[in-house]
């Protein structure tokens, strides 16, 4: 069985220790703690809410300003390991990052778990670290992490909601137009509640108001977001769904799936001096976070930069409390956004984000990790996403989305679906790793997953991306 030495002892005469009341998350990181030590080391630990002569701590110290978000420190003192994050879910990573760090524990699949069983560990008897995420909040819709949500919990993913492993970040979910302003409740009576919109150019007149839909086969449309009446009734509707769910943290009002927009005179005007048609949605999104900020002032009010709105405006700057959902579906995956040499990438949507950054103070990038042309076919992105997940956060997005296979779907999605999302989970905390340890992941990963024959199946990958 594995060694493993803590504070100048074995491992063996140590109490896993819990707050008096511990909260879900914390009895998860213990019960996990106890299980991967037993199978690693032989010996399973008592958890018990009372200090013994030597103990692994958890969640037991004040919040630390050093910590941010879920992050976690690891300290080891005299004859104690402390474990602990400022929230439930932090000090659960920080048994994760132990286990992985000092116990070889790796959960690389949902179907491939790693317990080492073999060799020396010692844990430095002057340890203290903190460990900080880029990102506030993760997400990554590969369909592993929600179908066995220890390891969507394992991957730090945010959207997990159960309270055993710490509760992540609400999603607010999107295109929420007709949820704030119903066309079956409003158009009959205020058809100019939504959209005017010109099929054969506005030039030739013929302009009808379009009701909502996000089938591509149908001709849905858009709000007028110039019309005052749509102004208030969104907001009233936003607030409501406030009251009645104090907890949130994000509300979401945005455009629905199609390009439709308004191109009614007002709309068309706004749009014009704005450079852009987030002109008009983000004068209005303005308007609405005003009135939510005095009675909730903590609550971000997310919208999209989406297809025709990607581009931000020149005049208006989204408030403080607006959330700007930045989306990447028309670019180019085979290269990194930054990539000049990309004629897509390098000279549009680097430009458009970095514009966001200086006409908002809060950045949500909404990326795809998949080819939903052709799930099964290669889509050599593993280069791309690391340095994307650097840019987003350097352009101030503290949130990020990895869309992928869902929930529901299959799991298909290059040649190499579960290395990919592996990697995602690690880059998605901590995207400026050094190529040493990105090499290492993707190296770990492959010759658990794939066994002798992993080498080979390392070649193909840098096959694909030469």
């Amino acid at each position: 069985m594995k060694k493993l030495t803590l504070c100048n002892t074995d491992i063996a005469r140590f109490t896993i220790v819990l707050p008096n009341e511990p909260k879900p998350a914390e009895k998860t990181a213990s019960e996990f703690l106890q299980r991967v030590i037993a199978a690693s080391c032989g010996v399973t630990l008592p958890i018990a809410c009372t200090e013994s002569e030597y103990n692994i701590l958890l969640g037991s110290r004040e919040p630390s300003p050093d910590v941010k978000w879920d992050g976690f420190r690891i300290t080891s003192k005299g004859k104690n390991l402390y474990l602990d994050g400022n929230i439930p879910r932090g000090t659960l990573y920080a048994a994760y990052d132990f286990a992985e760090k000092y116990l070889d524990y790796h959960y690389y699949a949902d179907d491939c778990e790693v317990l080492s069983t073999e060799g020396e560990n010692v844990v430095p008897t002057d340890l203290d670290t903190v460990d900080n995420p880029v990102y506030e909040m993760r997400r990554h819709s590969w369909v592993g992490n929600y179908e066995h949500t220890d390891y969507g919990s394992f991957n730090r993913n945010t959207d997990i909601s159960d309270e055993k492993y710490g509760r992540g970040i609400r999603n607010a979910g999107c295109h929420t137009f007709n949820k704030y302003c119903p066309d079956h409740v409003y158009y009959d009576e205020h058809p100019e509640y939504f959209s005017l919109y010109y099929p054969d150019g506005k030039e030739n007149g013929g302009g009808v108001r379009l009701r909502f839909t996000n089938d591509a086969k149908l001709m849905g449309g858009q709000l007028c977001l110039t019309n005052p009446d749509v102004l208030r009734i969104v907001t009233e509707n936003l607030l409501k769904d406030l009251r009645e769910h104090p907890e949130w943290q994000i509300i979401d009002f945005s455009q629905n799936d199609n390009t439709r927009y308004c191109q009614c005179d007002r709309c068309a005007a706004v749009d014009e001096e704005e450079g852009s048609h987030a002109g008009t949605l983000i004068r209005f999104i303005n308007a609405v976070a005003e009135e939510i900020e005095k009675e909730f002032p903590n609550v971000l009010v997310q919208t999209f930069a989406y297809q025709y709105t990607r581009k931000a405006p020149k005049i208006t700057k989204a408030r403080h409390n607006v959330l700007i959902r930045y989306c990447t579906i028309e670019a180019c995956f085979r290269h990194p956004l930054t990539d000049e040499t990309c004629t897509k990438n390098g000279t549009i949507f680097s430009d458009e984000l970095r514009e966001w950054k200086d006409k908002c103070h809060q950045i949500s990038v909404w990326d795809y990790s998949v080819n939903y042309s052709c799930f099964a076919a290669p889509f050599p992105n593993l280069i791309a996403l690391r340095e994307n997940l650097r840019f987003f956060a350097e352009c101030g997005a503290t949130h990020v989305y990895e869309e992928d296979t869902s929930p529901g779907s299959n799991r298909s999605g290059g040649a190499y679906p579960e290395l990919k999302a592996y990697l995602i989970s690690k880059l998605e905390w901590n995207p400026y790793m050094s190529d040493e340890e990105y090499e290492s992941h993707m190296n770990g990963f492959l010759a658990a997953y794939y066994g002798k024959g992993w080498q080979e199946i390392k070649k193909y990958i840098e096959f694909e991306h030469a």
